[in-house]
């Protein structure tokens, strides 16, 4: 099952304790997701506070995914079930964190392999 994001806005970007990575937080009040991202200077420089992006999630490889800001496949490190649905997993050894509000069994589906693919458009 993939999980489409349209209209996602970036609400942060702010610094870390790690030099030269950024903590990218996205979120989507109507689909009740939020993300937030660790990511290197360089591929968070492409975007913005208040933009508007397009997420979208698969546990398979996305075809659009070339196309794609940032293109990425991660792995899965933890689930909780409950609410919020949250996923925490890595994406090149870089934390990510995805909840989701009121989470359908589809959507949950898409996390019960190992990993996972991500596409910010």
């Amino acid at each position: 099952m993939v999980i489409r994001i349209k209209g996602a806005t970036i609400d942060a970007i702010e610094a870390t304790e790690t030099k030269r990575l950024k903590n990218v937080k996205i979120s989507s009040k109507e689909a009740g997701i939020s993300l937030t991202l660790d990511l290197p200077d360089a591929l968070s420089g492409g975007f913005s506070v208040k933009e508007t992006v397009e997420v979208i999630i698969d546990s398979n490889e996305i075809a659009k995914g070339e196309k794609a800001r940032l293109y990425a496949e991660g792995s899965i490190f933890r689930i909780k079930t409950g609410e919020p649905f949250q996923v925490i997993g890595t994406i090149g050894g870089l934390r990510v964190e995805i909840k989701i509000d009121a989470a359908t069994p589809a959507k949950k589906r898409t996390f019960e392999s190992d990993g996972f693919y991500l596409a910010i458009i």
